[in-house]
């Protein structure tokens, strides 16, 4: 063991003061959040709580002094002078005490908000699929790609089986861009229960015939009102391309 002075840094009077403003301005944020927000109540929550962050970690040498102190009495009753020992050298250089347990409390602030976001996107999938998806199994390939329409039909044959609804996709050229064309059939209105924003949900007109080459499904209308990736609308017309030829 040896002797190592502390380095003599200023006063630590002013980054306490305006960091002392800054924590009231983040409380306030979290008021106006948790109140009467005039925009999203997560966002002003939000920002408040950045700016806490950012201003502890700041100030830390300063804060962290009182918790350093009461935990060096602790630990030198709990571990001897082991406890009093690690205490001392905790205290000695506040600024590089205050660091390292920034770097740790910034860390652990980012793992628990990706954390949060990832149960709460997966929560929100859940929800989302219990609520509009009301089949009981999803049969599809591991390659997501489309199988012939005759699996569809030996569904209706197993016992048990009360409603299929058949969906197949395929690429396809409209005006010259690649766009991806889903069709559904008359029973996809009791498989799926979505929130038409406007056209229909269930094609009109009656079931086409199988033909070799071509889904036994009826397109109908985007529930969006539009066609991704193009300026169609519902209940507009145009010719696109698929790969059993032309259509309209």
């Amino acid at each position: 063991m040896r002797m190592d002075s502390a380095t003599t840094r200023g006063s630590m009077r002013r980054r306490t003061l305006i960091g002392a403003v800054v924590l009231v301005i983040g409380a306030g944020l979290v008021a106006v959040g948790l109140g009467d927000a005039p925009s999203s109540d997560a966002a002003w929550i939000g920002a408040g709580a950045v700016l806490w962050i950012l201003t502890i970690a700041v100030i830390s040498p300063v804060v962290g002094r009182p918790v350093v102190v009461a935990c060096r009495a602790l630990f030198s009753r709990a571990f001897g002078a082991p406890g009093r020992l690690a205490g001392e050298n905790a205290l000695r250089d506040p600024r590089r005490t205050g660091a390292t347990a920034s770097a740790l409390m910034i860390g652990l602030a980012l793992v628990s908000t990706i954390g949060v976001l990832a149960a709460s996107l997966n929560k929100s999938v859940t929800d989302l699929v219990d609520e509009q998806f009301t089949a009981d199994f999803l049969v599809q390939t591991t390659t997501f790609t489309p199988f012939t329409t005759e699996i569809g039909d030996s569904f209706e044959d197993v016992e048990g089986v009360e409603v299929v609804s058949r969906q197949q996709s395929l690429g396809a050229q409209l005006d010259g861009d690649g766009v991806s064309v889903v069709g559904n059939d008359e029973s996809f209105a009791e498989i799926y229960d979505l929130d038409v924003v406007e056209g229909r949900a269930v094609p009109r007109g009656p079931r086409p015939s199988s033909t070799t080459g071509s889904p036994r499904t009826t397109t109908s209308p985007s529930a969006t009102g539009s066609t991704s990736g193009s300026r169609q609308r519902v209940g507009s017309t145009s010719r696109w391309s698929a790969s059993w030829g032309p259509a309209r």
